[in-house]
């Protein structure tokens, strides 16, 4: 439908979308931007909670456990995508940010 009426697509975003809702969810996310080389890089980082099976939580304060016990994960994105449609992805590890 929005290709062939690109006139309604427009009026969407400039008139219905909701931009301050979805910036208020982006700005919820710890980012966080570095040089390298030339590039400036733009990322999100969130820790996975540890699973019971490695360190039962209740026996072990949270800032004791060792990072290396959660696997790391790489979310990449081209341009001209962004991150915000990772933030699903995100909210799945990490669920109390509520994305």
């Amino acid at each position: 439908m929005w290709l062939s009426h690109p006139g309604e697509l427009v009026a969407y975003w400039a008139d219905e979308f909701d931009w301050p809702s979805q910036e208020a969810v982006l700005a919820r996310l710890p980012r966080f931007r570095v040089p390298l080389g030339a590039l400036g890089i733009h990322f999100v980082h969130v820790r996975a909670p540890v699973p019971a099976s490695i360190v039962p939580a209740s026996t072990v304060p949270a800032s004791t456990i060792p990072a290396s016990a959660a696997l790391p994960l790489v979310l990449c994105h081209g341009w001209p995508d962004s991150f915000h449609r990772g933030r699903r992805a995100v909210g799945a590890i990490d669920g109390h940010l509520g994305l």
